[in-house]
């Protein structure tokens, strides 16, 4: 609706006028699709309801307007007029709704996407362009920075509903930069900001020689694993169960070592349980031999069963921090037998079990990260869980203009509207940056407007509650006697004045 907000004024003047009808009272109700946002006008002034129509910033994605008729119905009564104003011709709508379209078909053409590639040390942006129009459009674009750079102009032409590709350098002085593209009626899509994705690291340490070549694989193909020497810094070891530190400091992917040469392999059948770990994964490949093993806790999660067996598992333990009581959780993943006298290795689901754990502990990791993000999108900000930051709130600064703090604990919505948005945690003696993110518009559903036009549907019932509002006129009585008078007068000396029949 962002584009047509202003130009369907008098339409809608004059559909409100003709569900008012003759009614002395008017109570309007203005909401908008999206039932989360408050609404924008109550009261019983049309004019004071436009203006703040005209004031309003559509900026909401694609959202199913249902629940917001079924709200203003209930707002309306079951006789009450409902006029759902949208930019596309819709035949029907719920709720016995009166629907007026007041779009017009655009040629818009916009950012829809973007990816990073480095190559030879340098950080190389790729954007997509997208035209939604049947026709050809031309267009030109620049790049600007933070330090105040702009690139010259680049003239582009796409073809009827196709997309190209443009790319270029991100600047090495710059950490933050905006794509421009012309401008045209619809403007989220006009520009994309940018930033250097920097994601969180995980920090591994091998505790056993044993494990050098694994620990190697995992930090060449594995994104954002890092080698670290110092055991202290680790967010993960990797080694034998039996050489984790006697103290929990940190997370684990261990083995369960045997001295034992076992003769026969287990035969019993594989089973998966269902955890996001293991899920779609196959083991029945996996052969393994009849060592000891060890039985898991109350509160270990399995993953892989071979009968009776406990395979993998995953084992959660819980440090208490010294300077509030609180608890901290910490996860091992263990592979329940000797790896060396089985044929673990060759297994793809293997892999796929290490990165997808390496992966949900980068995830849970506290640290800071630079993401490209869409808006609206939710996301989850890991925090401190110490007492002494229990009144620990985010410091959404959204495009240098708006703060938000919000209490921890809370998943943080995108804004709506494409710009830059930063995130601190801040415990009231230090603030910690934990986020900083482009948000840029990427919904290709609400950026086509080829379809739109203007159109009216009316309702196939009536809204009574006009009638039970309108004035009625006392002196009707009068008027239908006076009119039957007039009606005798007129009889009479019409008659009266005619020749009589010889």
């Amino acid at each position: 609706m962002r584009p047509f907000k202003d130009h369907g004024q008098s339409e809608i003047i004059n559909k409100v006028k003709e569900l008012r009808g003759y009614a002395s009272n008017l109570e309007l109700w203005v909401l908008e699709s999206d039932p989360a946002a408050p609404r924008l006008y109550y009261g019983s002034d049309l004019s004071q309801a436009l203006n703040k129509i005209k004031a309003w910033s559509p900026s909401s994605g694609a959202v199913n307007p249902r629940r917001s008729l079924q709200a203003a119905r209930s707002l309306a009564g079951p006789k009450g007029a409902l006029l759902y104003v949208t930019d596309t011709p819709n035949s029907k709508a719920p709720y016995n709704s009166n629907i007026l379209s007041i779009g017009k078909p655009i040629a818009n053409c916009g950012f829809t996407g973007i990816e990073f590639d480095e190559r030879d040390g340098q950080l190389i942006w790729k954007a997509i362009i997208r035209n939604y129009s049947p026709t050809t459009q031309s267009r030109s674009w620049h790049l600007s920075t933070d330090q105040n750079e702009k690139t010259s102009e680049q003239q582009i032409t796409l073809a009827p509903n196709s997309m190209t590709t443009v790319q270029g350098l991100f600047p090495e002085n710059a950490t933050h930069c905006i794509l421009h593209l012309s401008e045209d009626e619809f403007d989220f899509d006009n520009q994309l900001p940018l930033v250097k994705p920097q994601a969180k690291q995980l920090l591994l340490h091998c505790l056993s020689s044993t494990y050098k070549e694994l620990s190697s694989k995992m930090i060449q193909g594995f994104p954002n694993v890092i080698n670290e020497s110092v055991q202290e810094n680790a967010d993960i070891f990797l080694g034998n169960y039996t050489d984790q530190p006697s103290k929990i400091t940190t997370n684990g992917i261990l083995f369960l070592p045997s001295n034992e040469k076992a003769s026969k392999y287990l035969s019993a059948p594989v089973v998966t349980e269902k955890h996001p770990l293991v899920e779609g994964l196959s083991w029945q490949g996996l052969l393994v031999k009849d060592t000891p093993g060890i039985s898991p806790e109350e509160n270990d999660q399995v993953l892989v069963w071979q009968g009776n067996r406990p395979l993998i598992f995953v084992k959660t333990k819980k440090d208490i921090l010294e300077s509030s009581g609180n608890t901290k959780e910490y996860y091992s993943l263990i592979f329940n037998f000797d790896i060396n006298q089985s044929n673990l290795a060759k297994q793809d689901a293997f892999a796929v079990l290490l990165l997808r754990f390496c992966e949900q502990l980068r995830e849970n990791k506290e640290s800071f990260e630079s993401l490209l993000l869409e808006t609206g999108q939710t996301l989850a900000i890991k925090h401190h869980s110490d007492s002494t930051l229990s009144n620990q709130q985010f410091n959404i600064v959204e495009d240098d203009k708006t703060t938000i703090t919000m209490e921890k604990n809370h998943s943080i919505e995108c804004p709506d509207v494409p710009g830059f948005m930063t995130i601190t945690s801040n415990d009231g003696q230090q603030s910690t940056p934990l986020l900083d993110a482009a948000v840029y518009f990427a919904d290709t559903r609400e950026a086509d407007f080829s379809k739109s036009g203007p159109a009216y549907s009316p309702t196939t019932v009536i809204a009574s509650t006009t009638e039970e509002h309108t004035s009625e006129d006392h002196l009707w009585r009068y008027w239908c006697l006076a009119g039957a008078l007039a009606l005798l007068l007129s009889w009479h000396y019409s008659t009266s004045n005619s020749p009589k029949n010889v």
